[in-house]
């Protein structure tokens, strides 16, 4: 935790990771759901540098930013002043923050860097954000090397959100044997969409 706070690692990896396009189906999901409301807010959590965010920015939603104090907010406020931009930033380790309920709450690659009492925290905590959540779960996605991810049981989380909300998933990413490697979670009171098969229960 220390590491990813005092580095800027997680904001240029995170930077990669939209030029290759990780999160594209993730998006492409979510201007379907908005289509035919406007405007729609959206709570970037656990922005990081803001990547997910200012690319929603320019698809015309009102973005604000949410994460702990570390460089990647840093980085991500330089990026905002660059910009001539005045989007809301909200330090998720300031005492008494409140957070304005938003239209849309997105969580992508935040989970596994969380132990698993912290995980469900921010379940519930971007559900009171957000009338409808986007959160990517990583399977099995443990880096070795450098302990920057824990495990992410993504069957339990599953269940556990399909048992509090109204839900839906899809799992994208296969591996060569198969295994699909990250799973898309939609949830909160503004989720309509049906229930897929195959649901863990």
């Amino acid at each position: 935790e220390e590491f990813g706070r005092n580095t800027l690692v997680f904001a240029y990896q995170s930077i990669g990771l939209m030029t290759y396009g990780i999160h594209r189906p993730y998006s492409s999901k979510l201007i379907d759901l908005t289509a035919n409301r406007y405007p729609v807010t959206i709570l970037d959590y656990g922005a990081g540098g803001g990547q997910m965010g200012l690319a929603l920015h320019t698809l015309g939603f009102i973005v604000s930013f949410a994460d702990m104090n570390s460089q990647s907010m840093n980085f991500l406020q330089w990026r905002l002043r660059e910009r001539r931009l005045n989007l809301p930033v909200y330090i998720l380790d300031m005492p008494g923050l409140e957070i304005p309920h938003q239209d849309v709450c997105t969580c992508f690659d935040v989970i596994e860097h969380c132990d698993p009492d912290a995980q469900l925290s921010i379940v519930h905590k971007c559900a009171e954000i957000g009338g409808t959540v986007l959160m990517n779960l990583i399977r099995d996605d443990r880096l070795e090397s450098n302990k920057l991810h824990v495990a992410v049981d993504t069957d339990k989380l599953t269940s556990y959100v399909f048992a509090n909300w109204p839900a839906w998933y899809s799992d994208y990413y296969p591996d060569s044997n198969g295994v699909f490697r990250q799973r898309l979670l939609i949830y909160g009171d503004g989720v309509t969409l049906s229930k897929p098969e195959g649901i863990p229960i």
